[in-house]
């Protein structure tokens, strides 16, 4: 185990971080050096007790580690359900300019062990200087003077005790407690951090009363409108999170050369759509989060974090984002599992019923009506809530609930544990919900014949100070899908397209196919009631999908709810419905350089058969009821459509009459009727069932088993009787013949 003692402690030397773009480009460069930096004795006793009060009472007492501190932090974190940390100031220094931050034992121990050594070099004093100017506030403002300059506009030499119990507060949790972007969050932290001054003896209770009745927009005079914002800066936002996911630290804390992923030319077009350049849309209040992503890499390669995007480290909709993926999850979940554990085809046939949950609620289509037999890309382009829910379903009853939870899992799409599966996820009702990252991550799996590859931002991670290779990105493809499976549910897809359900037609552009599937979400009674919105109103609208090169989700809705706010989508005519489509079609048009249709394997065969059937057609079956089916190879049918056999004729009736012979088929007389709703029927290939009398040689033809032949004078009968197909009339039942006298 390595302690790394012998570092020096070059805490303030000047820095540079780099990000580039995908072709090598610098787009965003952060000059490091400390500006605005401050000496100890430029540090006002009311900040400093703040900070020692919420971060390190014991500060000027210990030697750089708190045994007490780590005793108590450890028993809270034993007996209750939220932890609490135990760092010094010291070693949140040491963290935060000499070490990453992550969890591991060795890092923990080099951590101790270098503060240990800092205190025997530096005066707490100096300590306290060099912490306060290498704090970051807010993620992207380095020192407590530069966080002054931006939150109140003055030195930190002149704060007020409000000011600085927000400073103080904001260091626990830079973005929860931003006072521009999270004032209730930061208000709350200033409080906390006045009580324990109080509590530590450094304001009194007058004092303590007086700072409490301020509000955080009587102290803050940044505003939002004010932050600095980069070009490409939603995508830079994902990059920071994931270097921070990666490192535990980002390029504001440490000179880092980032290589990304990003397409500046894409990202370009998106960002004009933020600023509201390309759609003039109606809404203030309406968002949207697009994420889209290369199939051949897995990468992320343009994102829109929302309109007016304006500042650093934002609520990214494409990324922060979670709501629920409505129907979007049903050819991702239901139809591919059906697909791949019950070897369904392109022209599946499935049926539309009433369908209960196992507590014994219904399951309503959004039509409230039922269709009986419908193919498998009806299913999906109708989005049917019961065929998707008896499909998975199914497949349950073949593999096991795990098998569901385990493969969300494997697409990083299940939000919860998974013994908190329910069955309404089959029908996108997620606890927590998706983003649009991961989504089309998931859809992309689809696209690549099977094989998932978890998106991301960062090819590489270089040292800026000394050149070494900190992170390199590997894709680790997994195979998650037979690609005979990803190749049906590519066909059905395009077919809900090419086929206009739902208007998704919309969306089709020359050359690039498109395979989608739309999805909407409908709010809670309760919260209909509440915001008094019309019962059919809708929450948020999902595309997502993909084509041969990109894989995209785009999501759009409202942040909140509002009384007297429309944030909502009437369920009629509603133009803020279509700009989603607009933006995913205007976007692909423009990004894409690569065209034509996603090729199929050779796992599958095409084969034509029979509409509605797993048959093959014969050489009466007309062409309208012949499709073409893309099967699993060694599951293509192998049986031709045949009639159903006609009923041999064994009881014939004859009763005559005033010249009249009444014949009677009795073996007809209850016939077997046909399902309702059904896509193929024997009467629509070879006609209905037709009732044939041959006597002497005259032939008599009904549509009835019970008919009269009239002008019968004749006394002795040659008689034949059979049944036969209206279309196909040489297709007959056995011959039934009678020798009879007419009396």
């Amino acid at each position: 185990m390595s302690t790394n003692t012998n570092k020096t402690y070059n805490i303030d030397d000047n820095k540079i971080s780099r990000v580039l773009d995908s072709d090598g480009k610098t787009i965003l460069e952060i000059n490091l050096t400390k500006d605005n930096s401050v000496t100890y004795n430029e540090l006002p006793d009311v900040f400093i007790n703040a900070l020692i009060s919420g971060e390190d009472a014991r500060f000027f007492s210990h030697s750089g580690v708190d045994l007490q501190r780590i005793i108590i932090s450890v028993i809270n974190n034993i007996t209750s359900s939220s932890s609490q940390g135990a760092s010094t100031l010291t070693q949140q220094l040491i963290k935060n300019t000499l070490l990453d931050s992550s969890k591991t034992l060795d890092r923990k121990i080099n951590e101790i062990i270098l503060s240990l050594h800092l205190e025997n070099k530096l005066t707490k004093e100096q300590i306290l200087e060099a912490y306060c100017n290498n704090i970051m506030f807010d993620g992207v403002t380095l020192g407590v003077n530069s966080a002054s300059l931006k939150f109140f506009n003055k030195h930190i030499s002149y704060v007020t005790l409000p000011e600085a119990a927000l400073l103080a507060g904001i260091v626990n949790a830079p973005s929860y407690y931003n006072p521009i972007r999270n004032p209730d969050n930061a208000k709350k932290r200033m409080n906390t951090i006045l009580n324990l001054m109080y509590r530590h003896g450094y304001i009194s209770h007058d004092e303590l009363n007086t700072a409490l009745k301020v509000n955080i927009k009587d102290i803050v005079k940044e505003s939002i409108s004010k932050d600095k914002t980069y070009d490409y800066q939603a995508y830079l936002d994902i990059v920071y999170k994931q270097s921070l996911d990666i490192l535990g630290e980002s390029y504001y804390t440490r000179p880092l050369i980032i290589e990304t992923m990003l397409n500046t030319r894409i990202q370009s077009i998106i960002d004009d759509i933020q600023k509201g350049k390309i759609f003039n849309f109606i809404d203030n209040n309406q968002q949207f989060g697009l994420a889209l992503i290369d199939n051949k890499t897995g990468a992320l390669v343009a994102s829109m974090g929302g309109r007016n995007y304006n500042g650093e480290l934002l609520f990214n909709h494409s990324y922060d984002m979670l709501n629920q993926p409505a129907s979007t999850i049903k050819p991702l979940l239901s139809y591919a599992l059906g697909i791949e554990v019950l070897n369904y085809n392109s022209k599946q046939v499935l049926y539309d019923k009433p369908y209960n949950y196992s507590t014994g609620e219904s399951v309503n289509n959004v039509d409230l009506s039922y269709k009986g037999e419908i193919l498998i890309e009806d299913a999906i382009g109708y989005s049917r809530n019961t065929t998707a829910l008896s499909t998975l379903n199914s497949v349950i009853k073949e593999r096991g609930i795990n098998y569901v939870t385990n493969y969300l899992k494997s697409i990083n799409l299940l939000d919860v544990k998974k013994e908190e599966y329910v069955e309404s996820y089959g029908l996108g009702a997620f606890k927590y919900g998706v983003s649009p990252y991961n989504l089309a991550g998931a859809y992309s799996m689809i696209a690549n014949k099977g094989y998932y590859n978890e998106p991301y931002t960062i090819k590489r991670i270089i040292d800026g100070s000394n050149g070494k290779t900190l992170y390199t990105h590997h894709n680790y493809k997994t195979k998650i899908l037979e690609t005979s499976t990803t190749d049906i549910l590519t066909s059905i897809l395009k077919t809900v397209v090419d086929n206009n359900y739902y208007g998704l037609g919309s969306l089709k552009i020359n050359n690039i196919p498109m395979y989608l599937k739309s999805g909407t979400s409908s709010f809670d009674k309760s919260v209909l009631n509440k915001y008094n919105y019309p019962s059919n109103a809708s929450k948020d609208l999902w595309l997502a999908g993909f084509s041969k090169q990109f894989s995209f989700a785009i999501w759009t809705g409202f942040d909140s709810v509002k009384v007297g706010e429309k944030n909502y989508f009437n369920a009629g005519s509603d133009v803020r419905k279509s700009y989603h489509k607009d933006i995913l079609k205007y976007v692909i048009s423009k990004a894409t350089s690569e065209y034509g249709e996603i090729p199929y394997s050779n796992e599958v065969s095409k084969v034509n058969i029979v509409k509605g059937t797993n048959l093959l057609p014969n050489d009466t079956t007309p062409n309208y009821l012949i499709t073409e089916a893309l099967f699993k190879k060694g599951y293509e049918p192998k049986e031709t459509i045949n009639p159903e056999p006609l009923k041999n004729i064994n009881d014939l009736e004859l009763i005559s009459y005033d010249d009249k012979l009444n014949v009677i088929f009795n073996d007809y007389i209850v016939l077997d009727l046909e399902k309702e709703n059904t896509i193929y029927s024997n009467s629509k290939v070879y006609g209905d069932i037709e009732f044939v009398i041959e006597i002497n040689d005259t032939i008599y033809t009904s549509d009835s088993p019970d008919f009269y032949i009239e002008n019968q004078s004749e006394f002795i009968y040659k008689l034949k009787a059979y049944t036969r197909y209206s279309k196909v009339p040489n297709i007959t039942s056995s011959i039934y013949t009678k020798n009879f006298i007419l009396i």
